[in-house]
């Protein structure tokens, strides 16, 4: 079986080139949302409309009817770190990092999602290796980028139409405080603060120059953790202690001390006009405190306590909807939740249920690192496809409702999944046996158990009668029903990346790390050829075959490669139709 290249598929653009022409993927949908490494990771553009970071994109999803448009991030993206969106909720903006080297800040139209503005510092004094923070004036003519350690250089954009920097500023102090953030006020253009660990200053832009405004704060240093300005323009600050700081006039009018004598950190806060401020917690619990009288400096009682049943997830992000009722917050294992606001004072706890917004999706293994898929199969009947994760979990999803129809935690990591074509049953990998599950509404009921040494990858065949295990350098295939052996073939030394049927389940065939391909009889067991790819593959970390084997897709080195065999070599299959 010979192999040629033909044509390499460019997912981030996605569009694909062959013999002079081009042709386009169209992505349709994309679950998940990142929540941890983007801070301001949700946010509202109207009562349907909801922008998020999902991977390395930026997705607009119509919430109700399940609908998105995406716009990709640059080439060279390597994470994003901030979303902002203007207040006119016209333009939204990402902090992108490319490498180790440099960050920029990209500013889009929500409508059209074309490319406004890339704001990248040219000067060699002012040198953006993180965005910390982004935020845009009350009139969308300045924009602010706030970047990392150790200098925090504050740079503040004039956006209106040419682009160009408009003052700067370093946050730097000798005693080596950091930063988290700044943002402007939502009354006055020009009006900004700063807060971090020790750190709470304002400033004014004056004649393209930064002023910082001497203030009557005599509250103790702390530890401020995030920051929201109300639309009175006053600004609540949250601390590391619990504690919540509402500051207007430059003076502190209000201090909400902690609800709870143990401690907690207060890691999101949102101001609405109805009800007053929601403050997340690091414990997981969400706080309604209501303002008590009409005016500036309004003191705060505790109104409500929203919790998420037995789930005590960090809360890292939260916004109101524009109408009040609603406002959404995702958690630290990135899920999203709704919870209404409006008459929040007389109904009753139990009614005050968290409830999932977007689709729920895998969690984090740690808080440290994101939600992470290792693998999928895809239903043959049905519009069905499983995956498991590095969180021990296997989900089954619905691609056509868009839903997650099931989800279950294993105490080992699954290795393979595959999905029975009927799509009543799953078989599941780990490293050392094989579970063969009925799939229940509510859980995996496991049938039968087969032990099995360094299993790689799995497959059920089209039919769903036979399915085929890949371990320990052999290549096995089981009856579906009666669980025996049937075959046992000498397989690759090399790490397999994909396991597939042909089409009419007489051959099997598998790719591995360096891209090539082995091809097996299934009736008589015996191994058909062995073929590397004519060009080398860098590193080939997944990839699938054609049901009649005639065409090899490799993700190699952020590519999709495509690789054809010729038509005659198809014809060598003594149960071929053909």
């Amino acid at each position: 079986m010979t192999f040629s290249k033909r044509r390499s598929i460019d997912h981030d653009q996605g569009s694909t080139k062959a013999d002079g022409e081009e042709q386009h993927i169209k992505r349709e949908f994309m679950l998940g949302v990142n929540c941890v490494d983007v801070r301001n990771g949700i946010q509202f553009l109207s009562e349907d409309e909801v922008v998020y970071i999902s991977g390395n994109t930026i997705v607009i999803e119509q919430y109700k009817t399940r609908t998105q448009r995406f716009i990709p991030a640059s080439r060279n993206c390597s994470d994003i770190s901030f979303l902002a969106v203007n207040p006119q909720k016209k333009l939204i903006a990402v902090a992108e990092k490319a490498g180790l080297e440099w960050a920029v800040a990209h500013i889009y139209d929500s409508s059209t999602l074309k490319k406004r503005k890339a704001l990248v510092p040219t000067s060699k004094n002012i040198q953006l290796r993180d965005i910390l923070s982004l935020s845009f004036s009350a009139d969308s003519k300045h924009f602010l980028v706030l970047g990392g350690g150790p200098d925090y250089n504050c740079v503040c954009w004039n956006i209106v139409k040419v682009s160009n920097i408009v003052a700067t500023l370093s946050l730097a102090t000798p005693s080596g405080k950091s930063v988290s953030q700044t943002s402007f006020s939502p009354t006055d253009p020009v009006l900004f603060c700063a807060t971090g660990n020790g750190i709470l200053r304002f400033f004014r832009l004056v004649d393209n120059a930064v002023r910082c405004i001497r203030t009557n704060i005599k509250a103790e240093a702390q530890d401020y953790t995030c920051q929201n300005w109300l639309s009175d323009g006053s600004i609540a600050i949250g601390t590391s202690s619990g504690s919540i700081l509402v500051i207007s006039g430059f003076e502190v009018k209000h201090t909400i001390q902690p609800s709870t004598d143990r401690p907690e950190i207060v890691t999101s806060i949102i101001g609405t006009k109805q009800c007053g401020l929601v403050v997340g917690f690091d414990s997981g619990v969400i706080r309604l405190y209501e303002t008590m009288g009409s005016g500036r400096g309004d003191s705060y009682k505790l109104a409500r306590n929203y919790t998420n049943g037995n789930i005590r997830e960090c809360v890292m992000t939260m916004d109101a909807l524009p109408s009040g009722e609603f406002f959404a917050c995702g958690t630290a294992n990135c899920q999203t939740y709704l919870v209404p606001l409006s008459g929040a004072s007389v109904l009753d706890d139990e009614e005050f249920q968290f409830r999932e917004f977007l689709v729920p999706f895998h969690r984090p293994v740690s808080p440290t690192t994101t939600s992470i898929i290792i693998g999928m199969d895809v239903c043959v009947c049905k519009p069905l496809l499983a995956t498991f994760g590095a969180d021990h979990r296997v989900c089954i999803w619905n691609y056509k409702t868009k839903t997650m129809d099931l989800s279950e935690r294993f105490m080992e990591a699954p290795v393979s999944v595959s999905l029975h074509p009927n799509s009543f049953r799953i078989i599941i990998g780990f490293s050392a046996k094989i579970s063969i599950c009925e799939i229940l509404v509510d859980r995996f009921d496991t049938l039968f158990e087969i032990q099995s040494e360094n299993l790689q990858m799995l497959s059920f065949s089209n039919g769903g009668h036979v399915f085929a295990v890949a371990c320990d350098q052999v290549m096995k295939i089981y009856d579906s029903y009666t669980f025996k052996l049937i075959q046992s073939m000498r397989g690759s030394s090399s790490p397999l990346v994909s396991l597939r049927w042909e089409h009419n389940d007489t051959r099997v065939c598998c790719i591995t790390s360096d891209g090539s391909t082995l091809v097996w009889d299934a009736v008589t067991g015996t191994k058909i050829s062995v073929e590397v790819p004519d060009t080398p593959v860098s590193c080939c970390n997944d990839g699938t075959i054609s049901p009649d084997l005639l065409q090899v897709y490799l993700v190699d080195d952020g590519l999709i490669r495509v690789i054809e065999a010729r038509e005659e070599v198809f014809l060598k299959n003594p149960y071929s139709e053909n």
